[in-house]
C-alpha cells in the first residue's frame, strides 16, 4: 500500500497506519532481527522476505509522515 501511495497519491493517513501495522506484524512474525543476523546463510527466499519487509516498512513510514497533498 505504501509503494502504491508513493506512485499514485493521495493516500489517507489511516491507510498508511494499517500498512505500517501490517509491516510490524511481519517484522514480529518473521523475527526480522534474527533473519538480518543470519542473512548470508539464509538463502534467496529469506533474503527476499527481508527485503520486502524492509521496503514496505520504509514506504509505509514515508507515506504516514509526509504531509497530505
Amino acid at each position: 500500500m505504501g509503494v502504491i501511495a508513493l506512485a499514485r497519491p493521495p493516500m489517507q493517513s489511516w491507510q498508511s497506519g494499517v500498512a505500517l501495522a501490517g509491516c510490524v506484524l511481519g517484522i514480529a512474525r518473521f523475527r526480522i532481527w534474527d533473519l538480518a543476523l543470519h542473512l548470508p546463510s539464509a538463502g534467496l527466499r529469506a533474503t527476499l522476505v527481508f527485503a520486502a519487509i524492509v521496503v514496505a516498512t520504509v514506504a509505509s513510514l514515508v507515506t504516514l509522515l509526509r504531509p497530505e497533498v
